[in-house]
């Protein structure tokens, strides 16, 4: 809310007088997509972003708002524009339901947000310009860094030609890892020139209301004061962090407390002087005064505060631990001191051991031991290799080699009973279409016979088609296999003890029996049935339908998800895995990733678990190669500077 008023007072300052450009930065999760919302209340406002379903989900919101609304996806005229009931201005009354009827959409004069996708922009600009003044309409362009992480790309192009083609005169760019202004400077120069007089106004926000530990392969929680034994490259670090704040909310908490403690009572650092009061003591004061404590400490001393607090640094998901308290907070209590209270968690003390010793795993096995550390809500594993991590899953659930062989034969019986009804009903759309001839010699292809009936071939298909759907056998898994039911913890959790707010799915026999009626792989119905769903581009559309609904209800245990999933998507997720194979990835798209988890609830457990320790380096330093920036700088400055090669090589000709 104070983002949105700071942004309309910034453009009723401006919108009469002076162009604008705006670096909208925050977290995610804190409600940037909305923003076009408020902001429609005096402008007219053009939404675009890459991913469409982003642009969906604020559609949504709007009409619920009964905000007028208009759609551009695909457009390549005006003629493609859709206008929502609420914006209709030119349309007919239905005389048997008395609402609308057939739309006019060529009329847009009430739209308040029209939504858009990268293609259809300049389309869409033309069609509000044909409504409105330029100098009350914002492009509200969001997560321009999406696509901005390759090298080339299909979409890179279009967003060249939106730019230099753009004639609105405000513009917003949203999103959580824009570069900084400094690094889009470029892009700044560029707009003045296109926009004389333009001015460029910075909005940043963080949110330090939640702690969401970050965790390295061995389950261990992860801190700048954890990642540098030289005190010159802990400074960096530090001074990196406090430039980038939106990083605060992955600091934890307890560990930040143990860190100052240990601190205070060997007389390294007085942390008194850093508060005024008790009331100062907030947990975002906290983490901003753990910034300058980094950048304060003796640089003789850090050497052996380095090394104690790394040797006695505890891992989180070590089995041996657990006992029978039911908060993480109480970890800190019976290990740090007393400083936090909380009802609901996993981890405890050391006090009662497992009377056999258990491998530490780094809490990466969700389907069997590590499962009762995914706490409060789904979990997201992002990767590259979907089916890899997928299949890992499913050998490591430990089912019944019988009961999998079992399971497997009913699979395959009902994918062969699909293949037939497939074919069945490819014969049924073959004989119920008829051909006919255009005036012009082409075919036109009619779906319905004239009769309105099936011919008596496609009737006893049809029945067949029943017959062996009668016969696909609905595939279940005992509890047992299913992460955190009861039977499950029985098997799995030390000493037996029952993690009261540990998260499992809640799929229901409707949804199995609706998967195991497509004609999917059958890797996916076996995941399905242990509660894992996953995000691709699948062949069938259904699945996906399927998939996404649950997650919105988290129904899920958990999602396995490619990086091209992690914009725009608002499910909530408690953890999360950044695979192995996103090494690659540049430094903002992590940080996307990381977004994924924690978007909702504060009074939660969260954790994000990196499968690779040097991914984690990479998060607290200055990107050395920044691909995005390189990317919205290229794609922007290049049509200025075609057109300044173009005048300078007019007046090299006029003076020869």
């Amino acid at each position: 809310e104070i983002l949105e008023n700071k942004i309309n007072t910034l453009y009723s300052q401006y919108r009469t007088k002076k162009p604008c450009l705006v670096l909208y930065t925050a977290p995610t999760g804190t409600g940037k997509t909305l923003t076009p919302i408020g902001l429609s209340k005096d402008h007219r406002i053009i939404f675009v972003c890459v991913a469409r379903h982003i642009g969906m989900a604020l559609a949504k919101s709007a009409i619920s708002m009964e905000k007028k609304v208009a759609f551009g996806f695909g457009c390549n005229s005006a003629s493609d524009v859709r206008l929502h009931y609420f914006s209709a201005v030119d349309y007919t009354i239905n005389k048997r339901s008395g609402g609308i009827g057939k739309v006019d959409h060529s009329n847009g004069r009430n739209v308040e947000i029209m939504i858009c996708d990268v293609q259809s922009y300049i389309t869409c600009m033309h069609y509000m310009l044909a409504f409105n003044n330029s100098e009350n309409i914002i492009t509200y362009w969001d997560e321009p860094t999406i696509t901005m992480d390759y090298e080339s790309h299909n979409v890179h192009p279009l967003i060249h030609r939106n730019w230099k083609e753009n004639k609105i005169p405000h513009l917003v760019l949203s999103c959580a890892t824009l570069p900084s202004e400094n690094e889009l400077s470029n892009v700044y120069q560029d707009f003045r020139m296109k926009f004389e007089d333009a001015e460029l106004h910075n909005i940043t926000s963080y949110d330090c209301k939640k702690s969401i530990p970050i965790m390295d392969k061995d389950g261990q929680c992860v801190l700048p004061h954890y990642l540098h034994s030289d005190y010159s490259e802990i400074s960096k670090c530090a001074r990196f962090c406090l430039e980038n704040k939106t990083l605060l909310r992955y600091f934890d908490l307890r560990e930040i407390i143990r860190f100052i403690q240990y601190l205070q009572t060997n007389n390294y650092y007085d942390i008194t002087n850093s508060f005024k009061s008790v009331e100062d003591v907030t947990m975002n004061s906290l983490k901003q005064a753990y910034l300058d404590i980094l950048l304060e400490i003796d640089e003789s001393d850090w050497k052996n505060i380095y090394e104690y607090l790394v040797n006695t640094r505890v891992k989180r998901f070590d089995p041996n631990t657990l006992t029978k308290t039911t908060s993480v907070q109480d970890v800190a209590s019976s290990r740090y001191g007393k400083e936090l209270t909380r009802t609901t968690s996993v981890f405890g003390s050391s006090n009662e051991l497992s009377k056999e010793p258990v491998k530490n795993t780094g809490g990466l096995l969700a389907t069997t031991s590590d499962a009762y550390t995914f706490t409060d809500g789904p979990t997201i594993y992002l990767t590259d290799n979907i089916d890899k991590i997928g299949q890992f899953y499913i050998q490591q659930s430990k089912i019944d080699p019988i009961l999998f062989d079992k399971i497997m034969k009913k699979i395959e019986s009902n994918k062969v009973l699909l293949e037939k009804i497939e074919k069945y009903e490819e014969k049924i759309e073959a004989n119920e279409t008829t051909n006919t001839s255009n005036t012009d010699g082409s075919v036109k292809t009619s779906q319905t016979r004239e009769s309105g009936r099936m011919s008596n071939e496609s009737e006893k298909l049809a029945y067949e088609i029943n017959r062996l759907r009668k016969q696909i056998k609905l595939v279940n898994l005992d509890a047992s296999y299913i992460p955190n039911t009861k039977p499950h913890q029985d098997k799995w959790v030390p000493n037996k003890q029952i993690v009261e707010n540990a998260f499992t799915a809640d799929i229901g026999e409707s949804n199995i029996e609706e998967i195991m009626h497509l004609n999917i792989e059958n890797n996916y119905k076996v995941l399905l049935l242990l509660g894992i769903g996953t995000f691709k581009l699948h062949k069938n559309a259904r699945y996906m339908e399927i998939m996404k609904s649950l997650a919105d209800q988290q129904k899920l245990f958990m999602i396995i998800a490619s990086t091209d999933y992690i914009y725009g998507t608002n499910y909530q997720f408690c953890h999360g895995f950044i695979g192995k194979d996103l090494m690659q990835s540049t430094q903002q798209k992590i940080y996307q990733a990381m977004g994924r988890i924690g978007r909702n609830n504060i009074q939660q457990d969260y954790t994000i678990r990196f499968r690779d320790n040097d991914m984690l380096l990479r998060l607290f330093h200055k990107s050395t190669n920044n691909l995005e920036v390189i990317n919205m700088c290229y794609r922007t400055i290049l049509a200025t500077i075609n057109q300044t090669l173009s005048i300078r090589s007019i007046l090299h000709t006029k003076r020869i």
